[in-house]
């Protein structure tokens, strides 16, 4: 298989006062560090940019043997990474997995044997799994990313493609496409990270159901759609759901192909679109509507693609087979890669780059490919049947991508944080619900490393050192409740009887 697929809520859920102000504390703690998974969401101009230092050299840190018929997307956070693994129609389980050694941590079915567990987004200890059925009204779950249990069920349904992610709001509410019977009308969707309600929907026209990812600046979110037969950009108002104001996509060419590929934004606010077969295109906002900025011509069929920005800010994008190196802001094409498809007709190019201005793109086929800036090879590598993994960078600068039995990770030349430092981190509490006494275990806890208990509020509640593998903390004196305990930093929710 060498392409992708067409396209009683938790009795855990907390309560929506005091749960939003702990999950702003969540956020600002683990935004202290460098996103996890690089576009799809990753970032939320989904530009594939990650701030750190990664593999400028062909050295795999480990690799992992497990069955699956194909490459899946990648969603790091912390030590710890999720990805499918596909072994049938009806069974394909979300896998949880070490980022330092490939350890299977945990695996969950999430749909009863009707269809496919697919991770479409990671954030904030909370890992969001579909029920992929391709019915355009399936399931959404949120799993406690250390134990893998449900959290919470969505009250409404989603419909993403299989090579589709969510994208997050600044406080890490969910934005999902999504589907509304027997209108057949397409529903951005914005979900409630704290225990899956839903917030507000857009009615829209998808241009390709299912692959409708919004990107996210600031309080706007840009999806493309169909008005009046011709693909469009349009702006949304993320806090009320509102349509501001939409315009058209060019074609270039005849029978120019259709969107299945996230727009891209930049620091600047410029707006980057790929048109399958035909045009990437660049536009500017000015709060009021949407101007083309340039337009520039391609060629070949590349589906599922994603294109990144450079750590100059270059925009990496798809034609013939090969890979284009833009001027962001005259869309001037700088450099061109070889062709790294055989099949320029069905490029699945998903590129990512970090801080020190290498390239990484898988090909959909059986390779991932390492490039310069200005898109001379460095390095490549096989792997059997990557179709849709694309290339991820962690916050310490692995990268990972998966294949058909196969998932590796690559060890950059230097690391933000030592893979000492992210294995040492792995650690879990237990009871959870707890009535007075929590447990803090992890093989490789060192005695001596402070903890502390944060109440809802933010306020350090409990405080002390960790004496080894395993500490006892006493809750008795405490009211119940939410808490957060902290250990360097990592979070990990508590609800206290």
């Amino acid at each position: 298989m060498k392409t992708a697929s067409p396209p009683t809520r938790s009795n855990r859920a907390m309560v929506h006062s005091i749960a939003s102000v702990a999950a702003l504390l969540w956020h600002a703690l683990l935004t202290a560090q460098p996103t996890g998974w690089n576009n799809g969401g990753g970032d939320p101009g989904r530009t594939g940019f990650v701030d750190v230092i990664g593999p400028t050299e062909n050295v795999t840190l480990w690799q992992a043997t497990a069955a699956g018929g194909f490459g899946s997307p990648v969603y790091i956070e912390g030590d710890r990474f999720v990805t499918m693994r596909f072994l049938g129609l009806a069974f394909a389980p979300v896998e949880c997995r070490s980022l330092g050694t490939g350890a299977l941590l945990w695996s969950r079915e999430v749909t009863g044997g009707t269809g496919r567990s697919l991770p479409i987004g990671f954030r904030d200890g909370q890992v969001y799994v579909m029920r992929l059925t391709e019915s355009l009204e399936d399931s959404l779950f949120a799993l406690d990313a250390f134990t893998g249990d449900r959290i919470w069920a969505a009250a409404t349904t989603i419909s993403n493609h299989i090579s589709c992610s969510a994208n997050f709001a600044s406080n890490g509410d969910l934005f999902v496409e999504g589907w509304s019977w027997p209108q057949t009308q397409g529903r951005m969707r914005r979900i409630s990270r704290l225990d899956g309600s839903l917030m507000w929907e857009c009615n829209f026209q998808p241009v390709n159901i299912g692959a409708s990812e919004l990107t996210v600046r600031g309080n706007t979110g840009y999806l493309a759609e169909s008005l009046n037969g011709a693909a469009n950009i349009t702006a949304i108002d993320l806090t009320t759901g509102e349509r501001l104001y939409s315009h058209p996509i060019n074609d270039t060419q005849p029978d120019g192909g259709e969107q299945y590929c996230p727009i891209v934004v930049n620091d600047a606010g410029v707006i980057f679109y790929h048109k399958l077969g035909d045009n990437i295109s660049a536009f500017t906002d000015d709060g009021t509507q949407l101007t083309l900025l340039w337009e520039t011509q391609i060629q070949g069929y590349a589906p599922f693609s994603q294109m990144c920005l450079g750590a100059d800010g270059t925009l990496y994008a798809p034609s013939n087979g090969r890979v284009i190196r833009l001027d962001p802001t005259t869309g001037t094409i700088l450099n061109t890669s070889g062709v790294i498809a055989q099949n320029p007709q069905l490029f699945q190019m998903r590129a990512s780059s970090p801080a020190n201005g290498v390239v990484y793109v898988t090909d959909g086929d059986d390779g991932v490919h390492v490039f310069t800036p200005d898109l001379q090879p460095l390095w490549n590598d096989p792997v059997p049947n990557i179709n849709i993994s694309g290339v991820t960078i962690s916050p310490n600068g692995l990268v990972v991508v998966t294949g058909a039995g196969v998932l590796k990770a690559y060890k950059p030349t230097e690391t933000a944080t030592s893979i000492a430092e992210t294995r040492g981190a792995d650690w879990s509490v237990h009871p959870n619900p707890v009535s007075d006494v929590l447990t803090i275990a992890g093989e490789d806890v060192q005695p001596g490393e402070s903890f502390a208990l944060l109440d809802a509020s933010g306020r350090i509640a409990l405080q002390g050192l960790l004496t080894g593998p395993s500490t006892a903390v006493g809750l008795a004196d405490l009211g119940s409740g939410v808490y957060f305990v902290r250990v360097g930093q990592r979070i990990v929710r508590v609800v206290k009887d």
